[in-house]
């Protein structure tokens, strides 16, 4: 059998090709990860839930692992995430006013910075705060309604202030429907005018193989670089359910897995087109085995097949369009 062709040499001149991983990913596939992506991002352990849970408690074991991991392999390292209202401890609101959280947010930082800031090129900052709908630009979260619309700007003068030298990324999904891209655009121009305070947008990519399009891909990509911004692929995955597919399927049928194939690679020469101004693309786990889309979002799905290797790492047939070009 000929050897699987490796993702991220195949992309050495174009960008860093990243997966998100768990320790216990490390475990049973790091072969895997290691020959296939240059890049690593911790899918849930430098959260600040899962990592900073009590105000003197910290587990850094999970996140040291992947930290190890990514030194010993020569493996780049992405900072997921500082600041996001869906994984943040209640102990950080308590008291409920704006001085004592951003003072929680920067002591944060600040051991997170002290402890990885050698190991990661790239933070996530600010993660999802702009709203889905409405007209409003922020998400009513409770940091929202603690910090108001200062939120995203404050946190990231307060990276800034901390990690000087930091590399510095506002992450959202959506990023290409027109309604949300407006309000994130505007949401770059603030941070642009405060100071230069972020480096790059990273787009999350949580796509399916039904409803993207491919013309607006294109025109927001050039959109956002157009703000003075790189750009990041951050969480890549292409299901094979619709948006708002209620249907529960047996199994991948050939149509949709050949579908997903030629989006993939419609996707990759797309990215590849625009490498001056993109520095990673990173799945959101290694094979679909680990995708998060196993039943989301209705639970009695069955299995959902949204990345580049199967459940057993062998390679798909997107694996083939992304990789021969």
């Amino acid at each position: 059998m000929p050897a699987i062709p490796s993702l991220k040499e195949r992309y050495r001149d174009y960008f860093d090709i990243g997966a998100a991983i768990t320790p216990q990913l490390l475990q049973t596939k790091g072969d895997l990860i290691k020959t296939q992506f240059s890049s690593l991002t911790a899918e849930n352990q430098m959260k600040p839930g899962p990592i900073h849970p009590a105000p003197d408690t910290w587990a850094f074991e999970d996140a040291d692992a992947i930290a190890a991991f990514a030194r010993e392999h020569n493996l780049h390292l992405r900072g997921h995430t500082l600041v996001w209202h869906n994984q943040t401890p209640e102990w950080f609101y308590e008291g409920g006013d704006k001085d004592t959280l951003l003072s929680r947010v920067k002591a944060h930082m600040q051991v997170m910075f002290d402890r990885y800031a050698k190991d990661i090129i790239a933070w996530d900052v600010v993660n999802e705060a702009v709203a889905d709908q409405g007209d409003e630009i922020f998400r009513d979260s409770r940091y929202h309604q603690i910090l108001g619309d200062n939120l995203v700007v404050r946190s990231f003068e307060l990276a800034r202030e901390l990690l000087p030298g930091g590399y510095f990324v506002y992450n959202d999904y959506n990023e290409i429907m027109p309604a949300k891209r407006t309000k994130i655009l505007a949401l770059l121009d603030m941070l642009k005018s405060a100071g230069n305070l972020v480096d790059a947008f990273g787009f999350q990519c949580h796509w399916n193989i039904h409803d993207l399009d491919l013309d607006e891909l294109r025109r927001s990509i050039e959109l956002y670089a157009a703000k003075g911004v790189h750009l990041q692929m951050t969480e890549l995955d292409l299901s094979l359910y619709a948006s708002s597919d209620k249907e529960i399927y047996d199994a991948a049928t050939p149509e949709n897995l050949a579908l997903q194939a030629d989006l993939y690679g419609k996707i990759f020469a797309i990215f590849r087109e625009y490498k001056d101004v993109i520095d990673s693309v990173t799945f959101w786990g290694a094979t679909d085995a680990d995708s998060w889309l196993q039943g989301f979002p209705v639970r009695n799905r069955p299995y959902n097949q949204p990345l580049l290797f199967d459940g057993e790492c062998q390679p798909k047939e997107c694996f083939r369009r992304v990789v021969e070009f």
